[in-house]
């Protein structure tokens, strides 16, 4: 798993949930949800405690994923994208 780093461990579940649902619609609203903050508050705390906006950790955390189930498993890159939960092929490349 990819380790992203928060102060204080702020977002450290959030991240570990995140890993474990990336085939789903991850937005702002479920994540701020999630993590039980309004949406304004959860994105501005997010940055500043993290230091990089919630859709780019998401992105960093899915082409983690990607990348290691290319290295460990037989899977085609179609069935990868959709574990990973991208839209189709041609947005991960």
């Amino acid at each position: 798993m990819i380790k992203l780093q928060s102060e204080n461990g702020t977002f450290d579940k959030l991240h570990s949930w995140i890993c474990a649902n990336l085939h789903k619609n991850l937005t702002i609203t479920v994540l701020a949800a999630h993590a039980n903050m309004s949406e304004q508050n959860f994105a501005r705390i997010y940055k500043d405690k993290v230091r990089t906006s919630p859709a780019k950790s998401i992105e960093k955390i899915r082409l983690h994923a990607v990348k290691t189930l290319l290295e460990n498993t037989e899977l085609p890159l179609n069935r990868i994208v959709m574990k990973c939960g991208d839209s189709c092929e041609a947005t991960l490349r």
